[in-house]
């Protein structure tokens, strides 16, 4: 390696994990009880457009073109958590705020599971 390819490699270990994205927030506690209750959210989850409905009681309803899936969702720390069995999905992610749009992380932060807005 040349000089310079080892003193930038060198630089970027020192200065440690750079963000995914540079503008990247994250949504608090409040902001997203206040993003989710008792609203009707579009969203997507890779090519599927889905409609959710986050009812004051903390129940859950998720469409899926004709099919409608029921749950639960909480806000729990600066966590969205749902809980819909008929998919097997019990988990909570942050929502980020990500070049002006939402998006709840997988439980693991590591992948995007819903893009909202869509």
């Amino acid at each position: 390696m040349r000089r310079i390819d080892l003193l930038l490699f060198a630089a970027v270990l020192w200065a440690g994990p750079v963000p995914a994205h540079a503008d990247e927030t994250t949504l608090t506690n409040d902001e997203i009880t206040s993003f989710v209750t008792g609203k009707r959210l579009a969203a997507q989850r890779g090519q599927a457009d889905l409609r959710l409905k986050f009812n004051q009681d903390g129940s859950l309803s998720i469409q899926d073109g004709h099919a409608v899936e029921k749950g639960k969702w909480r806000v729990e720390g600066d966590l969205l958590c749902m809980q819909v069995s008929k998919w097997s999905f019990d988990g909570c992610g942050k929502i980020v705020r990500v070049d002006g749009k939402l998006k709840l992380l997988e439980p693991a932060g590591d992948r995007e599971h819903l893009a909202f807005g869509g």
